[in-house]
């Protein structure tokens, strides 16, 4: 499979080898790209897909309606198991030998921390009491946690950039748009709200 041309020093690139990557981005080198810094400027780049729009306002419902009974019922359905479900990429071949450590770190970090992805787009404005500090202590915790491992995928995209087997065209595929950006904040789910992530 082609891939962008490999190149090594800023002065290199030219208009049509980044966008729409955004400048602190595109202003790494190989030599000098860190799994750190694929975290901190992760895609997709803000609006690049998605339009940036203000925070949704709640719809009028009733929060006392929410009860600590109630999200356990919701969070036991496990809401966020479509999203271990792989997505079959488009800009690699899923049999390439030189993928096959990546796909199986993403694989293994999708199947612990889909919940963690699912839980940073949906947000139930619950009341504030000793359960509702609860939820938010653990989903505060599993995003912390995930952002940790999700590292150590990028640790092997990296080396998969360096090599010239894969170019950032990479991080735009559909396998990859499901996690949050690092710098951007990202859209959320309230009831009543018509949203196509949901299943």
């Amino acid at each position: 499979m082609p891939v962008m041309e490999l190149l090594r020093h800023r002065a290199e690139w030219t208009r049509s080898h980044y966008t729409p990557w955004p400048r602190a981005l595109r202003d790494i080198t190989l030599s000098s790209l860190t799994a750190r810094a694929l975290r901190a400027d992760h895609l997709p780049p803000q609006a690049w897909i998605f339009p940036t729009t203000a925070p949704p306002v709640p719809a009028f419902w009733n929060p006392s309606l929410l009860t600590e009974r109630e999200v356990n019922a919701m969070y036991a359905t496990r809401s966020w198991d479509y999203l271990a479900r792989r997505v079959h990429p488009l800009t690699f071949d899923v049999n390439d030998r030189h993928f096959q450590p990546f796909l199986t770190r993403y694989d293994t970090h999708l199947d612990h921390w889909a919940q963690a992805y699912w839980e940073a787009t949906h947000e139930l404005p619950v009341p504030h009491s000793p359960a509702s500090d609860r939820w938010r202590r653990r989903r505060n915790s599993r995003c912390s946690h995930a952002g940790d491992h999700l590292m150590s995928a990028f640790q092997l995209l990296v080396l998969l950039f360096q090599a010239g087997w894969a170019d950032m065209g990479l991080l735009l595929d559909v396998m990859m748009l499901m996690f949050p950006p690092g710098c951007s904040s990202v859209g959320r789910w309230y009831p009543d709200l018509q949203n196509s992530t949901l299943e």
